[in-house]
């Protein structure tokens, strides 16, 4: 199914799931990523190579204007619902721990006053092209555009960050998510997992 295709639905299923007005809905895409050298070093604070693909993760959402965040997904079954004044720990298996953390990273530093209404579609479910962090980073733009922040790259990776380490509790690096924010059409980024710095090479 074509990105647009995707979006399409998601804008349907929204507006049948959760009576939203059409010409409010916003959508994020956050795309999946390979790594052609040391993705296992990240961790570790190595040098890694990473680009972003041209399937990704979809996210059809419109703020709530309350503390209510509401999520339904093409692709599990159920409703993720919690309030923003009281989130819940991670829940072992289940797919609402992505938005809980991104809720939760948010919070640590910033007050949130709204949550959002969202719908949400992935292109693939192989597993090795950092699915979950392309959902985190995905709920981390919606909840800050629904609340009108301005965030750059670096602080959306430490923020992915603190999803991954401290509210679910894996031992990930950074290789994911800067894949994701930092790269661009035809170039190839290196990262310094240490340090964090990175550079693009262009294909041409």
């Amino acid at each position: 199914m074509k990105n647009q295709d995707i979006i399409d639905r998601l804008r349907t299923e929204l507006v049948s799931r959760y009576d939203v007005d059409l010409a409010e809905i916003r959508t994020v895409r956050s795309p999946y990523r390979i790594c052609p050298l040391c993705a296992q070093v990240d961790h570790q604070l190595g040098p890694v190579t990473a680009m972003a693909i041209d399937r990704a993760v979809h996210l059809a959402f419109v703020p709530s204007r309350s503390s209510e965040v509401r999520l339904s997904s093409l692709a599990f079954a159920g409703e993720v619902k919690f309030s923003l004044d009281d989130i819940p720990d991670r829940i072992d298996h289940e797919w609402g721990n992505y938005a809980r953390g991104a809720a939760s990273a948010l919070l640590a530093t910033r007050q949130l006053d709204s949550g959002i209404l969202g719908v949400t579609a992935g292109s693939m479910g192989e597993g090795g092209l950092s699915s979950s962090a392309a959902i985190s980073v995905a709920y981390l733009l919606a909840l800050e555009d629904a609340n009108g922040f301005r965030v750059t790259d670096e602080e959306n990776i430490e923020l992915d960050r603190v999803i991954e380490n401290e509210y679910l509790g894996l031992r990930n690096g950074v290789l994911d998510q800067s894949a994701i924010l930092l790269s661009r059409q035809d170039q190839l980024t290196l990262l310094d997992c240490k340090t964090r710095k990175h550079e693009r090479i262009s294909g041409s």
